[in-house]
């Protein structure tokens, strides 16, 4: 009998320990898995928030990128802006001097024409009453002429 005693103790405290070896390594399965569970989760936020700051991060260095690239644009066109103005304004200043000289060329052959009607008028009104004067001497010569006879 005592040694059924034992034997059954021995037994019991054998089974015990094998149950407690389970309970334990269930304890540790389960333990591990919510680690696990736990740490997965923990890597699935810093994940997040890793990609929420790269995004972030990217966004200001787009919107940095973006404001370089409009003062380029920006510089771009205002320096094509001048460069037409400059341009046109060349073009406007060379329209207005090719009118001026027009005008004064213009000017010019109008005087031109006018001194030469003139002259021209003058010479008429010279000859005019140069032959006018040489008929009225002709005429007086005549008369001369005549009275002298007459007187004879």
């Amino acid at each position: 009998l005592v040694v059924q005693s034992l034997t059954r103790r021995w037994l019991c405290a054998q089974r015990l320990k094998s149950a407690q070896l389970i309970a334990l390594w269930c304890q540790g399965a389960y333990q591990g898995a919510r680690v696990r569970n736990k740490v997965a989760f923990q890597y699935y936020c810093a994940t997040r928030i890793q990609a929420a700051f790269r995004g972030f991060f990217a966004v200001l260095a787009f919107m940095g990128s973006l404001r370089k690239i409009i003062l380029v644009q920006s510089i771009w066109r205002m320096k094509r802006h001048r460069k037409t103005h400059i341009t046109w304004r060349l073009q406007k200043q060379t329209e207005i001097k090719v009118i001026l000289t027009q005008s004064i060329v213009r000017r010019w052959i109008a005087k031109k024409s006018y001194r030469q009607r003139r002259e021209s008028k003058a010479a008429l009104m010279i000859q005019k009453n140069f032959r006018r004067h040489s008929a009225m001497l002709k005429v007086l010569v005549t008369v001369l002429d005549v009275i002298q006879c007459q007187a004879v």
